[in-house]
C-alpha cells in the first residue's frame, strides 16, 4: 500500500480493522509506504505488517488501484513478486529468481551455523578466531 495523501504519514493507512479485512481477502503480509496504527490489534490478527512508523490518528482510505505495480520504500513491486520481510526490513525477490535465492540462502545459513558453532565452542579464543580468518 502507498500513502498518496498530500502529506503522507499524517494519518494511518493501515490498522487492525484493515489487517482483519486483508487477511480475510487472502493477504499473508502487508507493506505500507506510510504509517500504521493499532499495532496490538494487528498483532492479534497475526498479519505481518511493515511500515515507516506509527501514528495515533486515522487516515482517509480510498483504494485508487488494486493488483498494480507500486513503488514502496524506493522499491518497485509488481503483482506476483515475492516479498521477504523480517525484523530488519523487506526485500523483493522476482519470482524467476526464487529457487536460486532459496539455494543461496541455504548456503549462507549453513556457513553461518558453522561460524556460530565455532564462536560457541570451548576452543574459541581470539587467537583461534584470527587463525580461522586466514
Amino acid at each position: 500500500m502507498k500513502d498518496v495523501d498530500s502529506r503522507p504519514g499524517r494519518g494511518a493507512s493501515f490498522g487492525d480493522g484493515m489487517a482483519r479485512l486483508h487477511q480475510r481477502l487472502g493477504a499473508v503480509g502487508v507493506i505500507v509506504d506510510g504509517t500504521v496504527r493499532d499495532l496490538a490489534g494487528i498483532g492479534q490478527v497475526g498479519l505481518p505488517v511493515f511500515a515507516w512508523g506509527t501514528v495515533p490518528g486515522h487516515g482517509v482510505f480510498n483504494a485508487t488501484r488494486v493488483n498494480a505495480p507500486v513503488t514502496v520504500g524506493q522499491v518497485r513491486v509488481r503483482p506476483g513478486d515475492l516479498i521477504f520481510g523480517d525484523g530488519d526490513g523487506c526485500v523483493r525477490i522476482p519470482v524467476q529468481y526464487a529457487e536460486e535465492v532459496l539455494a543461496l540462502a541455504g548456503t549462507v545459513r549453513a556457513k553461518e551455523a558453522d561460524i556460530f558453532a565455532f564462536y560457541d565452542s570451548q576452543g574459541f579464543s581470539f587467537e583461534a578466531w584470527k587463525a580461522s580468518r586466514k
